[in-house]
């Protein structure tokens, strides 16, 4: 590997430490400005809701929902380990999404790593939150 390589790979890696370290000092309550201000540059892309809040992701694994221009979650992507062979592993995914909870979808990716490759699955989307049972009404008597 050359110098060149190190050093490019050694600034990759402090400034994705940096940007993390930024996002873990977000709180509740930051307006849209300070979120800027701490994270160094707005969001990667930003997706409403329709309750009208706002979700502002940092990449593909941190996110941050605000409403009224205020701070009201965020998330990151969370990983678990299972499986863990000297031939194969798998870990499971959950990516961050800041949706509020009627627009919240479960999902979930597993990824089997094998000495031929790696396979990525991604589970079914379902709403995390129950859905209210239909309305039973009896049928009129005659």
């Amino acid at each position: 590997m050359s110098f060149k390589t190190v050093v490019g790979v050694l600034m990759g890696a402090s400034v994705m430490l940096g940007c993390a370290s930024a996002f873990s000092r977000i709180t509740p309550g930051m307006t849209s400005f300070q979120v800027t201000e701490v994270m160094g540059t707005g969001p990667s892309r930003a997706l409403e809701f329709q309750d009208g809040s706002v979700a502002w992701f940092y990449g593909a694994d941190r996110c941050v929902r605000m409403r009224d221009d205020v701070v009201v979650a965020k998330e990151v992507t969370e990983y678990e380990r299972g499986l863990s062979t000297p031939w194969v592993a798998m870990t499971q995914e959950r990516p961050a999404q800041c949706a509020p909870a009627e627009e919240r979808v479960d999902t979930q990716r597993t990824h089997i790593h094998t000495p031929i490759g790696v396979f990525t699955s991604q589970d079914a989307k379902k709403k995390s939150v129950p859905e209210q049972p239909a309305e039973v009404t009896e049928p009129p008597l005659p």
